[in-house]
C-alpha cells in the first residue's frame, strides 16, 4: 500500500508531504510522490529525487516517485488506481 501524493514544487505540496509522515507509518506503507505535468516534467526529476531522499531521510519510510505526462486529473486518479 502506498500513500501518493501529487507534488507541483508549490510551498503546499512540501506541506502535503509532512503531513503524510504519521498516516504512512500508522498504516505501515510507503510513500509515492508524483509529479504530473502537461508537457513532460523530465525537467523536474532532479527535484522529485532530492525531496523523495530528504524524505526518507527525515522518516526512514520507504518513498518511491513517478513523473507522468498529462491532464493532471485524471492522472492522478490513473495512477492511484494502478497502486491501489
Amino acid at each position: 500500500m502506498a500513500n501518493l501524493i501529487p507534488i507541483d514544487f508549490s510551498k503546499n505540496s512540501y506541506f502535503s508531504v509532512k503531513q503524510t509522515y504519521n498516516l504512512a507509518r500508522h498504516t505501515k506503507s510507503k510513500l509515492m510522490l508524483l509529479h504530473v505535468s502537461d508537457k513532460g516534467g523530465a525537467e523536474r526529476s532532479d527535484e522529485l529525487e532530492k525531496l523523495a531522499n530528504a524524505t526518507r531521510e527525515e522518516t526512514g519510510l520507504e518513498v518511491g516517485t513517478k513523473i507522468m505526462t498529462g491532464e493532471l486529473y485524471a492522472t492522478i486518479n490513473k495512477v492511484a488506481a494502478d497502486i491501489d
